[in-house]
């Protein structure tokens, strides 16, 4: 990202901001449920491998201006092998990465997610880190999103994922994410009240 590369922003239904740059997004939110910052990088880590089974991820810590922690979970793929008339072509391994931070805002946390397309030059992955980095820290200085769910939206919410008969966390990811954004899109009190209420995860879907 060049250093004052315009990265026009947009607000969803639940108050998260987008920040749409040439070479990656940053996603800004007030975290509602997830733990740690180092339990979600092991979480984005492990939906990673069961997803594909040959992806490499690891976390590590990084240092970013105003944020309070930071990490980046890495993800890389072996070399492959392609046959080619006259040789054997290596195709390099695709790298991509999940740069996450928080931040403290009065009583909640705020969490940046940037996202970018993976790669297999370690050249361009290293200069969209730093182009993550640089944005995440310009966005650090703007005030945070107002999250638009209701105290009891968000109890419902954190609720959910512990609910018996969710599906697997790791073996769907996408479908448990999925579910959750639909659910705090379409969450009102009544529609929290009805999930508080509910004994199990396929109970609590019927309520919206």
């Amino acid at each position: 990202m060049k250093p004052n590369e315009p990265c026009p922003s947009s607000t969803d239904a639940i108050g998260r901001v987008r920040y749409a740059c040439s070479s990656h997004d940053v996603v800004d939110s007030i975290m509602v449920f997830g733990g740690p910052l180092a339990a979600i990088g092991n979480q984005f880590a492990a939906e990673a491998q069961a997803e594909d089974r040959l992806v490499t991820a690891t976390t590590r810590p990084i240092q970013i201006e105003g944020a309070d922690d930071a990490i980046v979970i890495e993800y890389a793929r072996p070399q492959e092998l392609k046959p080619t008339v006259g040789g054997v072509e290596v195709r390099e391994p695709r790298r991509a990465f999940d740069l996450l931070a928080t931040a403290e805002v009065d009583d909640k946390v705020r969490l940046l997610q940037c996202e970018a397309p993976a790669v297999a030059d370690k050249r361009a992955v290293t200069a969209r880190l730093a182009a993550c980095t640089a944005t995440i820290q310009r966005v650090l200085r703007l005030p945070a999103p107002r999250s638009t769910l209701t105290v009891d939206c968000v109890r419902a919410l954190e609720r959910m994922t512990t609910l018996p008969g969710r599906p697997d966390a790791l073996v769907d990811a996408d479908a448990v994410r999925a579910e959750l954004r639909r659910f705090a899109l379409r969450c009102t009190d009544r529609v929290a009240a009805c999930a508080l209420a509910s004994s199990s995860y396929v109970e609590a879907t019927v309520c919206w």
